[in-house]
């Protein structure tokens, strides 16, 4: 089994908006009638390509797929396929939450908010 990523642009009334999520699903190769072909497993989580790098848009992407791996009734190796998500979008750590925060108190300091 592997991932594999969709893309899936955004239109507006027919008309190419530049923007795209994409959709991490997870796949098997089997052949059918001699030909290679793909089996859906299970979707995995979707995610605005934009936001990717975004701290809280990458925490509930994360979160959906720790779900989805975790609903699966068949073996899977966890580890490699959360570390060919994360390729694309990068787990959350400490780091990046304490960075978030920090920037969220900067924000706000600067909207004259009390944190």
């Amino acid at each position: 089994m592997y991932v594999r990523w969709k893309k899936r642009m955004r239109t507006r009334q027919g008309v190419p908006t530049g923007m795209y999520a994409l959709t991490a699903v997870l796949v098997e190769g089997v052949r059918v009638n001699g030909k290679p072909r793909q089996r859906f497993v299970a979707y995995l989580g979707t995610i605005w390509g934009i936001v990717t790098a975004v701290h809280g848009h990458r925490l509930r992407f994360w979160k959906r797929v720790d779900a989805n791996l975790d609903r699966l009734t068949e073996p899977v190796d966890r580890e490699r396929t959360e570390a060919k998500l994360a390729e694309v979008v990068p787990r959350p750590t400490a780091e990046s939450q304490a960075e978030a925060l920090r920037r969220l108190a900067e924000i706000e300091k600067r909207l004259g908010r009390s944190a």
